[in-house]
């Protein structure tokens, strides 16, 4: 196995975590400062695939330190066929350096291109809110796999 599936195995394991975590704040709601949580890791790659051959993406940093706890965060987005940016993954942490936005850049490349080889292997892996676009997203998988690289 290659680093990039042991990432998207820790990612797995993150959400396992997150569902643990969620039942203790839905229990605790006393002991929680704030938690929302939407588990949609498949979405989020299939709208860069959707959209970003033809929209471009977009690094969105400007929401550093605007939410209730001040964590620096970074978008990646795309724009949608009606021109609305979509966010596609985000990265929060306390660590943000050139060296960790490329780190973090690398590792949405590499996934994204899994997400296109799933999608070619498995046309109905399409995330449902996507369904309308399915045929556009299987084909846009095609054109990743078949230059071997991501290019956005």
């Amino acid at each position: 196995m290659n680093n990039t599936k042991y990432r998207y195995i820790d990612a797995l394991l993150a959400i396992k975590f997150l569902k643990k975590y969620r039942i203790f704040a839905r229990n605790n709601a006393d002991r929680i400062f704030s938690y929302k949580y939407q588990e949609q890791p498949n979405l989020v790659f299939q709208v860069l695939l959707l959209n970003s051959r033809e929209r471009g993406i977009g690094f969105d940093s400007s929401y550093r330190n605007k939410n209730e706890n001040r964590a620096p965060v970074t978008f990646i987005t795309t724009v949608d066929h009606n021109r609305r940016m979509v966010p596609g993954p985000v990265f929060i942490s306390g660590d943000v350096t050139a060296a960790t936005l490329t780190h973090f850049l690398r590792d949405v490349k590499d996934l994204v291109e899994e997400m296109a080889e799933v999608l070619v292997e498995y046309p109905t892996q399409v995330d449902p809110a996507l369904e309308a676009y399915a045929e556009k997203l299987v084909e846009e998988a095609w054109i990743v796999v078949e230059a071997e690289e991501w290019k956005p």
